[in-house]
């Protein structure tokens, strides 16, 4: 197997010495189309059986494990701490399973992404990952991807003529998780919610098996968030 690139070498030398009328040239031809296209199999089947070991180190870490990633299509492209902004309504759903955070709107989560699905995760203190119910395993054919939430702003006009700023999702004080070097964002804005320094995007998630989900994430840097929304985008 590692001996086939340099036998691809030395046909190609071979070659640039070889005149084109010259008896074996074509049968050398041949041979460095076969040793390349062998050589592009075997490169495809090692890059398979890494990915299924990757995916199921990942699957591996999950309580309860997870089914997609036995999926050899679904190929690992990312993975890194984002933090999930919760609206007032979810603030309730998510403190009664996962427990106090102190009225915080801001939790961290673990996320890695697929070529078919997004994961959502918290990290626990022994070191595995819980996926968030409802919403932790994404399928990316049910995803519209909002880069700019700040553009989803709304304004509607009240009864005495003036015009009001709608809201999006409101985020408080700060939260925190051992090892992710993330930290929330402080500045507020007048509506209530907060200025993420352009760092926050949106995953509309159209379920065809129940309602609409809506997820408020920020990045840690801009680059970060640059590279999660195309790698999503694609």
């Amino acid at each position: 197997m590692h001996q086939v690139p340099r036998y691809i070498i030395t046909l190609h030398e071979l070659l640039a010495h070889t005149p084109h009328n010259h008896v074996e040239r074509k049968s050398l031809e041949n041979a460095r189309i076969k040793l390349e296209e062998l050589s592009r199999q075997m490169h495809d089947e090692v890059s398979e059986t890494e990915n299924i070991r990757n995916n199921l180190a990942i699957e591996r870490i999950i309580v309860g494990g997870c089914d997609i990633l036995l999926d050899v299509n679904n190929v690992f492209i990312r993975k890194g701490g984002v933090i999930q902004v919760l609206g007032t309504d979810k603030l309730k759903f998510q403190r009664s399973r996962i427990g106090s955070f102190r009225g915080e709107k801001e939790i961290i989560r673990q996320c890695y992404l697929f070529t078919n699905h997004m994961l959502l995760c918290t990290r626990t203190s022994g070191g595995k990952l819980t996926l968030l119910e409802g919403i932790g395993k994404i399928p990316l054919s049910e995803a519209t991807l909002i880069e700019d939430p700040n553009e989803q702003f709304q304004f509607t006009v009240d009864d005495g003529g003036e015009a009001k700023e709608g809201s999006l999702s409101s985020a408080s004080s700060h939260s925190s998780e051992c090892g992710t070097g993330i930290q929330p964002a402080s500045i507020g804005l007048a509506s209530g919610g907060k200025d993420y320094g352009g760092l926050d995007f949106k995953i509309i998630i159209d379920s065809k098996t129940g309602p609409a989900n809506t997820l408020h994430l920020v990045a840690p840097t801009m680059q970060e968030k640059a590279a999660w929304t195309s790698d999503i985008s694609q």
